[in-house]
């Protein structure tokens, strides 16, 4: 193997722990959206249900920022995108 094909495969790698470190702080913040209109409402099982979607992502994010800090800027990104979305179609 060259060493473009391991570059490549690198920011191949890089590119998907992004995108999968985004998407947990995206799910993140729209399921506290959730959850906070599920408590508002009264809605317990629901609001049951979004605080443990809520949890798994976050223990999964901090997994992944834990071994790569470089994770953090995708995260952080992920949980502003989240938090827009929710409030803007969700609340």
């Amino acid at each position: 193997m060259d060493s473009t094909t391991t570059v490549s495969g690198s920011m191949v790698t890089t590119t998907i722990n992004s995108l999968k470190v985004f998407s947990y702080g995206f799910l993140i913040d729209t399921m506290y959206v959730i959850w906070i209109k599920s408590v508002e409402s009264g809605n317990v099982w629901l609001a049951g249900v979004a605080s443990v979607l809520l949890a798994l992502p976050s223990l999964l994010g901090f997994l992944e920022i834990t071994e790569n800090k470089r994770m953090m800027a995708p995260y952080l990104l992920g949980l502003f995108c989240g938090t827009i979305f929710g409030i803007s179609y969700l609340a």
